[in-house]
């Protein structure tokens, strides 16, 4: 096992980051943490309230590295990769290799971030960035960035990835990484399981079939040839976007958490720049206002 594993954020893929902050900052309240650019992208990040980060990648001069203007020409906006921080990149590239990956990308000139990847077809179907940290990168925000419209901003609770082979999964995530349970549950659309890591607020949420056929058939018709996807990412929100909603069908949607099952009262299902996002807005999470207006609207009813 790679001691010290823990899982930092997830990135998505998108034409032109400035395009996420309205739904991202200006609905769900996420904060400025850094950004700038890179060799072939330009990256930044965004904190929630339980300091979730989530990532956003642009291409920046891809002359200098085409690698992300490939991924959007082939598979459009979206996921991109999950990235965990490991103590000592050295040692976890040795374990990596011992479990029969094969580690690409692997850069150590950087004393500050040194980091290496796993191709999705390793990886279940998304790009798995391994780095090790100097320490945390923090910049001023850009001055045209937008203000919140919620006065409370959302958790960004869990990235929810459907895998073709669910052991395959949990032999790499639990006993390399170091992933712990915190949560199983049986549907007709398979099994789920909420991995989490010491210090880390971002919860893992494996979707497979179950040992009894559980979800065969939707986990197949979902992925296809795919061995994985990131299926969608999950906010708990004090009150819910001003957004339209989509379709489960339409969002191609799988092994989300039913509203009761996580204790909220109302959900939204939407997309944005390529990825389907659940937001739910838990009783007790509502800010005191709304709370009275609902029941007032109740008692008049």
């Amino acid at each position: 096992m790679i001691e010290g594993t823990a899982l930092d954020h997830v990135s998505l893929a998108v034409e032109h980051i400035e395009e996420a902050w309205p739904f991202f900052i200006g609905e769900l309240g996420g904060q400025w943490k850094s950004g700038g650019p890179n060799v072939g992208f330009a990256a930044s990040q965004l904190l929630f309230s339980n300091n979730a980060k989530l990532e956003f990648l642009e291409p920046y001069n891809p002359e200098e590295n085409p690698f992300l203007r490939r991924f959007l020409d082939r598979h459009g906006e979206g996921p991109h990769h999950i990235t965990f921080i490991v103590p000592d990149l050295l040692d976890a590239l040795e374990q990596l290799k011992a479990f029969g990956m094969q580690p690409i990308g692997i850069n150590l000139d950087n004393p500050f971030w040194k980091e290496a990847f796993l191709h999705p077809v390793e990886a279940f179907g998304i790009v798995i960035q391994v780095a090790q940290s100097a320490g945390e990168w923090v910049t001023d925000p850009p001055a045209k960035l937008p203000n919140p419209r919620v006065s409370h901003p959302a958790a960004l609770i869990s990235a929810a990835l459907v895998v073709d082979n669910l052991a395959a999964a949990k032999h790499f995530f639990m006993d390399l990484l170091g992933g712990e349970i915190r949560a199983t549950t049986i549907t007709p659309e398979g099994v789920t399981i909420d991995l989490a890591w010491h210090d880390s607020p971002l919860v893992l949420r494996l979707l497979g079939r179950g040992d009894n056929g559980e979800g065969a058939r939707a986990i197949r018709d979902y992925l296809g040839h795919l061995p994985g996807k990131l299926s969608h990412l999950e906010f708990s929100a004090p009150q819910l976007p001003e957004v339209d909603s989509v379709d489960i069908a339409d969002s191609m949607l799988i092994g989300y958490s039913p509203g009761e099952q996580n204790n909220s009262t109302d959900t939204l299902i939407t997309k944005f720049v390529g990825t389907t996002v659940v937001v739910y807005q838990k009783a007790n999470d509502r800010p005191a206002t709304h709370q009275a207006e609902k029941s007032a609207s109740h008692e008049d009813s």
